[in-house]
């Protein structure tokens, strides 16, 4: 009856092992770094970790929300409402439907203090600050013949390419979030991510663009036509 106990208790073990890998990956671009971190409480964020300077790491999210495991598969649920999924393989994830720039890269798993201190947490105030920049720039759009082109933030980190041929790619990093096709009504853009089934949602004020709804923390994000 011992013998059964622990051979019981060492099959717990050897399966939480392997639940533990499934709590942080990653993959590498240069000065670049995709991370997903996943806790014990189904909680996930996905971040770009950037090495600015030599002592400075600038970390954008990406995305945050649930996570599910079923058999070999990872299911992300972000709180903005669209879905990803990765293949779980020994010691990676492979994406099958995730952001753009991850299509056809592995992510290796990772063992650094694999916990919920690692994920992303927003500040309340930070979100209400948030919500009043963007309704002030929008109360304020006088509405304007819209340009296509290359829409630069401010920060010069990212950028968006609005095409005449109703195609757009989102950019951040040199690293491709989301592509798919664009449509105005009013003063807001809307860009549809095709494999994504998600849609942007950017005010329009002029040459200038802000983001009312987007990925992670985009949301507040100002681009200057660039000309």
């Amino acid at each position: 009856m011992k013998k059964i106990f622990y051979i019981l208790l060492c099959i717990m073990f050897v399966s939480s092992c392997k639940e533990h890998k499934l709590t942080n990956y990653g993959i590498e671009f240069h000065d670049r770094e995709c991370k997903i971190y996943l806790d014990k409480d189904k909680n996930y964020t996905i971040s770009v970790e950037v090495q600015e300077s030599q002592d400075m790491i600038f970390v954008m999210l990406l995305s945050y929300g649930k996570y599910e495991r079923h058999n070999n598969n990872l299911l992300l649920y972000d709180d903005e409402g669209f879905e990803m999924s990765f293949k779980i393989k020994e010691n990676a994830l492979s994406p099958k439907k995730s952001f753009a720039f991850m299509k056809g890269n592995e992510m290796e798993s990772r063992y650094i203090y694999p916990d919920e201190e690692y994920l992303y947490k927003y500040d309340p105030m930070h979100l209400e600050k948030k919500t009043r920049i963007i309704n002030d720039f929008e109360n304020s759009s006088i509405g304007s013949i819209f340009n296509c082109g290359t829409y630069n933030n401010n920060g010069g980190r990212s950028y968006i390419n609005i095409n005449e041929d109703g195609t757009y790619q989102f950019i951040y990093k040199d690293l491709l979030l989301s592509e798919g096709e664009w449509k105005i009504e009013d003063n807001i853009l809307y860009l549809y991510d095709l494999d994504l089934s998600y849609q942007h949602e950017i005010i329009i004020n002029g040459k200038t663009l802000m983001i009312k709804k987007s990925f992670g923390d985009f949301e507040a994000y100002k681009f200057e036509l660039y000309e």
